[in-house]
C-alpha cells in the first residue's frame, strides 16, 4: 500500500520529540519518517526539521549557534551528547536525593 505523500510530508514537519523520549529513540522514529518521503530532503531542510523538532531545553542549548557549515551527523552528534549528559545529570541529582551511589557491586562486574 503506498502512502500519500501529501501525509507523510505532513507527519515529517509536524514530528516533535515527545518529553520522555531519549534522542537516540527521536532519531530512529525521525529516520523513519525520512525514509517514507518520496524525494529526500535538502540536508539543511533536514538539520531545521530536526533542531525544531528538538524538546527544550535541548532545542535552546542550540538556538545560538550557526550550524549552516556543520553536517547534519554532527549536529545530531552534538544532540545525542547532550541528551546523555542530562541523563548523567538527573542520575547525579537522584544520587544526591536518595544518598545511592548507583555503583555495580562485585556481583555486578
Amino acid at each position: 500500500m503506498k502512502l500519500d505523500p501529501t501525509e507523510v510530508l505532513r507527519e515529517y514537519y509536524s514530528l516533535k520529540q515527545q518529553p520522555t523520549e531519549s534522542v537516540a529513540d527521536f532519531l530512529l522514529r525521525f529516520q523513519a519518517v525520512e525514509g517514507l518521503l518520496d524525494t529526500p530532503q535538502p540536508e539543511d531542510i533536514r538539520k531545521r526539521q530536526f533542531l525544531k523538532a528538538l524538546k527544550e531545553p535541548l532545542r535552546s542549548s542550540f538556538a545560538l549557534l550557526d550550524f549552516s557549515n556543520v553536517p547534519l551527523t554532527e549536529v545530531i552528534n552534538r544532540a545525542l551528547n547532550l541528551d546523555h549528559q542530562n541523563i548523567g545529570t538527573g542520575l547525579a541529582l537522584f544520587q544526591g536525593l536518595t544518598g545511592s551511589t548507583c555503583q555495580p557491586t562485585t556481583e555486578d562486574t
